[in-house]
């Protein structure tokens, strides 16, 4: 199994897990997706290919400066510093993760291949993400008050990390309802 949404009773929450596999794959990706990000600033003098945003020198040159000085080609990500929005679906036939780059709007896309038991089926599970607390209330609140009785498996769970916090939306499958569960008073 490569991707999986696991709830637990105690303390509640839902975590949003990937395998070690995955984990490689998304690195691997995210590093070619920067690396052209990168370049696509250096050459153009633009925040991405989908914005007219035009990058003063001086970002150009720190980004020109820290990608000399560590050996990665970093772009800039803006101010939040978020690039990627990370979706999971889970329902009754398929478990994946969506990840979306900002600013050049590419995607990855991870599914679990149910008919491939061997190598995946023992793999160690790393959690990504986590829905709990103060969130889980609001989100179980949320389901009551729009009559929604899917239980966790009717939704998709979008997550952005910025460098101010993180961004959680739900989103409801079969009616298109959702809520942003983002604690922005928090950041």
């Amino acid at each position: 199994m490569k991707v999986a949404i696991e709830k637990t009773k105690s303390p509640r929450r839902l975590l949003f897990k990937v395998s070690e596999d995955a984990v490689k794959e998304i690195q691997k990706w995210l590093s070619t997706v920067e690396s052209a990000n990168y370049r696509y600033q250096t050459e153009t003098g633009l925040l991405g290919k989908y914005y007219k945003t035009k990058l003063n020198e001086h970002v150009l040159t720190m980004i020109k400066r820290h990608a000399r000085t560590s050996g990665r080609e970093e772009p800039y990500k803006g101010v939040s510093g978020g690039a990627q929005r990370y979706i999971f679906s889970n329902n009754e036939s398929l478990d994946s993760v969506k990840i979306i780059d900002v600013l050049s709007r590419k995607k990855l896309t991870i599914k679990n291949d149910y008919t491939d038991n061997a190598g995946n089926a023992n793999q160690p599970m790393m959690v990504m993400f986590a829905v709990s607390g103060d969130d889980m209330k609001r989100f179980n609140a949320w389901k009551v008050s729009k009559n929604l009785t899917d239980d966790e498996f009717g939704y998709t769970f979008e997550f952005t990390p910025t460098g101010l916090g993180m961004v959680q939306i739900v989103t409801h499958l079969r009616s298109g309802k959702n809520i942003d569960l983002t604690d922005y008073d928090d950041w």
